[in-house]
């Protein structure tokens, strides 16, 4: 694939983060910034992001050929579910970072990070394919991950709220817009989209603003969120394909399952931490680490997969 793909897609997320980091090191923002803009981001703009990435053609014949991706996707998230709780007690995570490390191993940048990617790699079959594989996720990272984020810990108790919560809703109505084929008018629409164009810089933005109250360094010498890394971008994702072509499943949907999981943590993690005040310091450092090391790890896993 062509480097420069990853490389601009990686920029595209660190120079906010740098712009965020300026601001606030500057004195630009107050201190109250980040909390008022992580409500903005968690309650108005990522919900947009939800709907207009929803809003695909729906075809029968192809929804019945990606079935598949779609329970491959549901069982892949149980899976890591599992993986990250044995890898936070491997790595002795205390209870401030083991939620950190659950969340980062189960949810990648599936959709930002994951879709351009795929289209590189695969054409427009792997974005028709990643559409399709995300569809369960959207749903699970906005219930499931909140769950996993606003834990202490040890329990991940299952609260009303998680069910109401803003981009939870929003899968459910992109859901329903998708199988039924209804669009908001054309004014709406184009609202819905502008705004949901904007979570992911804002997010880096947040990270920045966020890495600017903590010391930076700790995110490149910290050894267990190297470990993190290094299972998010290389090991899971080898371990999720080769598991796939020993079940004989068809090879192209053996390779886009492998893309999705191999990209940097979502930025999700830190929005949510910041909306349900929890400390967003390690979940903003892995998310750091991850998108600069993918840089090098997604061609070399290209190279391994195609």
């Amino acid at each position: 694939m062509d480097i420069s793909i990853v490389i601009n897609q990686v920029l595209m997320l660190f120079i906010p983060m740098v712009v965020g980091y300026a601001i606030s090191k500057l004195k630009v923002v107050t201190g109250h910034f980040s909390k008022n803009l992580s409500a903005f981001i968690f309650n108005v703009t990522l919900p947009c992001t939800i709907v207009s990435a929803l809003q695909v053609t729906f075809d029968r014949d192809i929804l019945i050929k990606s079935g598949v991706l779609v329970v491959a996707s549901a069982v892949i998230i149980v899976a890591l579910w599992g993986f990250g709780n044995l890898t936070a007690k491997l790595i002795k995570a205390e209870a401030q970072m083991k939620n950190a490390v659950i969340y980062a191993l189960m949810f990648s940048n599936f959709s930002f990070m994951g879709y351009p990617i795929a289209q590189a790699f695969m054409g427009e079959t792997g974005l028709l394919y990643a559409a399709m594989f995300s569809l369960p996720i959207y749903v699970l990272v906005q219930s499931w991950g909140v769950a996993i984020t606003d834990g202490d810990g040890e329990k991940h108790n299952f609260r009303m709220y998680y069910i109401f919560n803003p981009p939870l809703v929003a899968s459910v109505i992109g859901l329903v817009l998708f199988f039924t084929g209804l669009r908001f008018p054309a004014a709406l629409d184009g609202t819905v989209r502008s705004l949901g164009a904007t979570t992911t810089p804002l997010a880096m933005v947040l990270a920045g603003v966020i890495l600017s109250a903590k010391p930076i360094g700790e995110a490149f010498t910290n050894v267990k969120i190297y470990i993190v890394a290094i299972l998010r971008l290389i090991i899971l994702p080898l371990i999720v394909f080769y598991i796939m072509m020993a079940l004989k499943i068809n090879i192209d949907i053996c390779r886009l399952s492998a893309i999705i999981t191999m990209m940097p943590v979502a930025a999700n993690v830190i929005i949510t931490s910041e909306a349900y005040g929890k400390d967003s310091t390690e979940p903003t450092r892995m998310v750091l680490l991850t998108n600069i090391l993918s840089i090098i790890t997604i061609p070399f896993m290209g190279l391994l997969l195609f």
